[in-house]
């Protein structure tokens, strides 16, 4: 072998080892590369609450690269706790709060601090604070004239109906409230609101006397938080005979939807608004101040309907 020769080989095998280093470094780096970490604060007590929502963020997790934490309370609507919670994970070392409001004016000032420091994305119950990198919301005011609309046409008149209010410092919920009242008073039925409180016992003993003392022939439900123990008190009470309408989508909440437990409930798009919720903390072109709220869709939903290829993606919403 001449020495020409020799060398054009080691120059070749030096070559390969140079490229094959060269790509395993930045193979490495890309692996390496650390996940954003977020925390998803909610107003309720568990995660399947949540389920529909979480899918649609775990999906955006895997597709930008972020760690979710996600935190409950001990009881729903706990401001105070939630407070306190949204600054152990700032404190915890979180780049970016998810955050369902337990009151939409006391979280006012800690998210506006927060926010200062990290994007901070509010969902469900809104925060009043400017500083918020985004809001995804819903027509809630509609919402509540098109479950009256509901009940309305499933022949509900000369009724009297119950609506029921756990969230009373929660703005969508009251928004919802002020278009269920606003359309009932244009209705022949009579209706009153009962608030519930969100200590889970007593919560339960007022759902029993209500169902128990036959004091309403219709109860709504405007949050998903409510309606869920409602329908498995009527249920395991046997009082069929009262019919129950309501704002919001579990697994849960379908199975009552298919018994015909309750009568129909308005479902919204909650995948799409747990995925646009990290996307707003994830993508930098989001991040803007002073954006316009995000509005989802929501579908009325009932045994009949439950399974029409719309209203099965809202109360399905499998990742394929």
């Amino acid at each position: 072998m001449t020495k020409k020769r020799l060398f054009f080989i080691l120059g070749c095998m030096l070559i390969s080892l140079v490229v094959l280093l060269f790509f395993t470094f930045n193979t490495g780096n890309k692996k390496a590369k650390a996940p954003i970490p977020v925390s998803v604060v909610v107003r309720g007590t568990t995660n399947e609450q949540w389920a529909h929502v979480k899918q649609g963020m775990d999906q955006a997790a895997l597709d930008f690269n972020v760690e979710l934490s996600f935190v409950t309370l001990q009881e729903s609507n706990d401001a105070k706790r939630q407070i306190s919670l949204l600054q152990r994970e700032v404190d915890g070392g979180a780049k970016g709060i998810i955050l369902s409001a337990a009151d939409s004016n006391a979280l006012v000032q800690p998210v506006n601090e927060i926010a200062s420091i990290i994007p901070v994305v509010a969902f469900d119950s809104p925060v009043h604070s400017n500083k918020l990198t985004a809001l995804l919301t819903m027509d809630n005011y509609n919402m509540g004239i098109a479950i009256v609309d509901e009940i309305v046409a499933q022949a509900n008149v000369k009724k009297k109906i119950a609506i029921l209010n756990n969230s009373p410092n929660c703005d969508n919920i009251q928004k919802r409230i002020d278009g269920i009242t606003y359309q009932l008073s244009k209705t022949n039925n009579e209706f009153y609101i009962v608030s519930i409180s969100n200590e889970e016992q007593k919560a339960t003993e007022q759902i029993k006397n209500i169902i128990d003392l036959k004091e309403a022939d219709v109860i709504i439900c405007p949050d998903q938080l409510i309606l869920e123990p409602v329908a498995s008190m009527i249920e395991s009470t046997n009082s069929k005979d009262i019919q129950l309408f309501g704002i919001g989508a579990t697994s849960v909440i379908t199975s009552y939807l298919e018994k015909d437990i309750i009568k129909a409930s308005i479902v919204p798009n909650d995948f799409s608004i747990g995925y646009l919720a990290v996307d707003a903390i994830a993508n930098p072109t989001h991040k803007k101040k002073d954006k316009k709220p995000i509005m989802v869709s929501y579908q009325m939903v009932n045994k009949h309907n439950m399974y029409d290829p719309v209203a099965e993606r809202l109360l399905f919403p499998f990742v394929r």
